[in-house]
């Protein structure tokens, strides 16, 4: 940090690979399955500056 200013890159999935976080059994109909896929690709700045 310089002058009150801070800039952060960050990411996640860079690969963008395609996964299931967690699974479990569905409620409404026996023997199927529901999941919940991992986030999606993304990278950004975030700037900020302290008065």
């Amino acid at each position: 940090m310089r002058n009150g200013w801070q800039f952060m890159v960050w990411g996640r999935n860079f690969n963008d690979g395609h996964y299931l976080l967690s699974a479990f059994p569905s409620v409404a109909q026996a023997g199927s399955f529901s999941g919940y896929p991992n986030q999606r690709r993304a990278y950004g700045l975030t700037v900020r500056k302290e008065f």
